[in-house]
């Protein structure tokens, strides 16, 4: 009568973990792409900031977008650049 929970809590424990440790991987790799590339454009930025890493994290969906925009607005002057 207890509905199966205490064996879908363990199924959802390693379900979370799993989830958890492929989302910091994608955090982290992007983060690092972002920096390999301003780094290739010769785009002079700050380090990456460990806090505001931190503070990032949980608003990585959001901010994957901007990350994105920002990328290809860079990409774009850059080209313009080097036309001109």
């Amino acid at each position: 009568k207890n509905n199966n929970f205490p064996e879908w809590s363990q199924f959802a424990l390693i379900a979370s973990i799993v989830g958890f440790v492929l989302f910091l991987l994608v955090y982290i790799f992007t983060y690092s792409k972002v920096s390999s590339f301003n780094k290739h454009l010769d785009v002079h930025t700050k380090g990456l900031n460990p806090v505001l890493m931190i503070l990032g994290f949980p608003l990585f969906m959001v901010s994957h977008f901007f990350i994105k925009n920002k990328i290809r607005e860079d990409l774009g002057r850059a080209v313009i650049e080097n036309i001109n």
